[in-house]
């Protein structure tokens, strides 16, 4: 047999001395590298182990899906990175201590300042002030 089968894979019995296995239809159940019979396959007839050349491959197993959610690891706009565990908490720490020392203005308004806008523009949007009596 010219391709490898694994665990999952749906198989055919082409050939078996037994001729009431020909054309039945099994999934490999198990792949075991040094056994004469190295595939065991679950049939209707019950789990029987093979040769590979006894075999057709019908299909392979179905993939699992994805999770369509955010994973940790995923990167997203703005160079953010989804985190859990203790980075999360990190970040929140970090977000309560620069709002009580005043610096998540000033964070925010560099965003801005990266993003084109002037310094006095920037710093205006995040405090709602008059760009006149700002002071970085």
């Amino acid at each position: 047999m010219t391709c490898i089968l694994g665990e999952g894979d749906v198989v055919e019995v082409v050939t078996h001395r037994h001729p009431a296995h020909h054309g039945l239809i099994g999934t490999v159940e198990a792949v075991a590298n040094f056994s004469e019979l190295s595939l065991q396959v679950k049939t209707p007839r019950g789990t029987k182990g093979y040769e590979r050349g006894d075999l057709k491959l019908i299909s392979r197993r179905e993939k699992p899906i994805q999770p369509t959610g955010l994973q940790a690891g995923t990167v997203l706009m703005g160079n953010r990175i989804v985190t859990t565990g203790n980075y999360t908490g990190l970040a929140r720490r970090n977000a309560i201590n620069n709002f009580r020392t005043g610096l998540a203005d000033k964070l925010a308004a560099l965003e801005l300042m990266k993003s084109g806008l002037s310094k006095e523009q920037a710093l205006a949007a995040v405090s709602g002030a008059d760009s006149d009596d700002l002071d970085f």
